[in-house]
C-alpha cells in the first residue's frame, strides 16, 4: 500500500491494492480469479463497504482511523496504517539507535588507538636523486680482469702459513 501510494499519490489507488493483496492472502476460492483492475473498476460505495468490513475486523486500524483527521476514507485509513506501522517498527528503531551508540562508544578509544599508532609510524621519504648519485659513486668493479689479475700473481709457497692452516 505504501510503495503503491509513493508511485501514484493516490489514496484510493494505495487502498484497492491493499485490498487486492488482502484477497489474494484470503483466496480459497481458484475458479474466481479477480486482478487488481477488477478492484479498480468496482465502485466507490462497494470499496467503502470493503472499507468498513476492514475496520470492523481490526480495532487497532478502526481506533487510529476515527483519530486521523481527514475527510477523504482512503486518506484515512492510509495515514492509519501509517501511524501503526511507525509504532510498531519504533522499539526495533529505537535498538537499532541504542546498538550504534553502543557501538559508537565503543569504537572511539580503538580509533583514537589506531589513529595514535598511525601517526607515529615514521615512513621514510625517498630522495631518489640522492640514491643515483651514491649508486654513480660506487667503485665499479671489472670482475674478469680482477679475476685475471689475481691467477696471473706468482704462486708464493709459505710453508708456515700452509701449516697453520692445515691445523685449523
Amino acid at each position: 500500500m505504501f510503495e503503491q501510494y509513493d508511485q501514484s499519490a493516490d489514496y484510493r489507488s494505495a487502498f484497492i491494492n491493499a485490498v487486492y493483496h488482502m484477497y489474494q492472502k484470503t483466496n480459497n476460492n481458484k475458479s474466481i480469479d479477480l486482478t487488481v483492475d477488477d478492484f479498480d473498476k468496482t465502485s466507490d460505495e462497494t470499496l467503502l463497504l470493503i472499507l468498513e468490513n476492514i475496520l470492523e475486523q481490526d480495532s487497532k486500524v478502526k481506533t487510529e482511523y476515527e483519530r486521523v483527521k481527514s475527510k477523504l476514507p482512503y486518506e484515512r485509513f492510509y495515514n492509519a496504517n501509517k501511524i501503526i506501522l511507525v509504532e510498531a517498527t519504533k522499539n526495533v528503531s529505537d535498538s537499532f539507535i541504542k546498538m550504534s551508540n553502543m557501538f559508537e562508544t565503543l569504537n572511539k578509544p580503538l580509533l583514537t588507538s589506531i589513529n595514535s599508532a598511525m601517526s607515529s609510524i615514521i615512513v621514510p621519504t625517498i630522495d631518489f636523486h640522492r640514491m643515483t648519485i651514491a649508486i654513480d659513486n660506487i667503485p665499479k668493479f671489472d670482475f674478469p680482469q680482477l679475476q685475471l689479475a689475481i691467477s696471473s700473481l706468482p704462486k708464493i709457497n709459505y710453508p708456515e702459513i700452509a701449516s697453520v692452516l692445515a691445523n685449523i
